[in-house]
């Protein structure tokens, strides 16, 4: 099946579009049940550039009444468009190994398919907060780099293991939508997709990357190596909201005042209703209460290793019941 061809079964526009094709256009993936959390990476995209005209376009593969009302809420609270893109699921199989599903590669398509409509676009995952100006990315001079790209936390081990001379969190990326679609990356990313399929074990792991399972972030890191333009890590900073084993060493994070782009990319995300102590998700769900998910609540543990997690973040907290609760929970699950 052509990948680009059958992508998106249908654009759906929310609110009234820009004039002038001047607009910053900004890019979110995810599931249909993900929507609630791309609308408040969108509103916290807004709350820090109300004065920057900006395009959103939302990668998901369903779009449900409710998050559609929504999404005509937060077009209008923010004077700018949304564009919903529902994508076919079908056309990314060939990409897709063991339980990954398709909207890992969503991003790789995203450039093409805009490219009448700008020659950048920022992609952002949605486990992100925008947390300042994003005016240095509308005006930044690309040159021929395919991308602008922060470092990941892990970059040292991770580009060891993959070869490369750098290696950056694909959460955030600046992509420049002209040399992608010159250098014909999306091409060049499918064939290497395909490649990998045959050299991995039944566990996912690549045989030419020294611990890395195969996915979609170590590709774009090969094929990318040497053609992006590297930014500051508050452009990307990964914050870690997840608690430390007892002998393990604690992930700092530093000061997210200081950051421009927060992404929560551990196990623990800010809609998580155990981590609602920290100074940075209490200012998250000031974003969220004045949003139009305002009545979506957190998200209370699930699975096995949420139960650990907040067992953890209740014990280093000092609320002594909820952790015990929460191990008991733990340890019945794994029993």
């Amino acid at each position: 099946m052509d990948i680009l061809a059958n992508a998106v079964k249908e654009t759906i526009t929310i609110g009234k579009p820009h004039s002038e094709k001047k607009a910053f256009c900004i890019a979110l993936s995810g599931t249909d049940n993900y929507i609630p959390y791309l609308g408040l990476t969108m509103m916290s995209v807004y709350q820090y550039n109300k004065y920057l005209p900006m395009a959103f376009h939302l990668f998901v593969n369903g779009l449900s009444d409710t998050d559609r009302k929504r999404l005509c809420e937060a077009a209008e609270m923010m004077g700018n468009p949304i564009y919903v893109h529902l994508m076919n699921d079908d056309a990314f199989q060939s990409l897709v190994f063991g339980e990954k599903t398709a909207v890992f590669f969503y991003r790789f398509v995203l450039a093409n398919l805009l490219e009448a409509k700008s020659d950048r676009v920022l992609y952002l995952d949605g486990d992100i907060m925008c947390c300042g100006s994003l005016q240095k990315l509308a005006d930044m001079d690309l040159g021929q780099a395919i991308a602008a790209v922060a470092p990941d936390r892990l970059q040292k081990k991770q580009m060891r293991q993959i070869g490369t001379t750098g290696f950056f969190n694909a959460g955030a990326m600046l992509i420049h939508i002209s040399e992608w679609v010159r250098q014909d990356i999306f091409h060049k990313v499918v064939d290497m997709a395909h490649d990998s399929l045959t050299k991995i074990d039944d566990k996912g792991y690549y045989e030419g990357w020294h611990g890395l399972k195969y996915n979609d972030q170590n590709i774009l890191n090969v094929i990318l190596d040497g053609k992006v333009i590297w930014l500051p890590k508050k452009y990307n900073y990964i914050y870690k909201l997840n608690r430390s084993a007892l002998f393990r060493k604690k992930a700092e994070n530093e000061d997210y005042h200081d950051q421009i782009i927060l992404h929560f990319a551990g196990s623990v995300k800010p809609w998580h209703d155990w981590a609602a102590n920290w100074p940075v998700v209490k200012e998250y769900r000031k974003i969220w209460l004045d949003s139009p998910w305002k009545d979506v609540p957190p998200s209370a543990p699930k699975s096995r290793k949420d139960c650990h997690q907040a067992a953890r973040e209740y014990r280093v907290t000092g609320q002594y019941g909820k952790a015990l609760h929460w191990y008991l929970e733990y340890y019945k699950r794994k029993l």
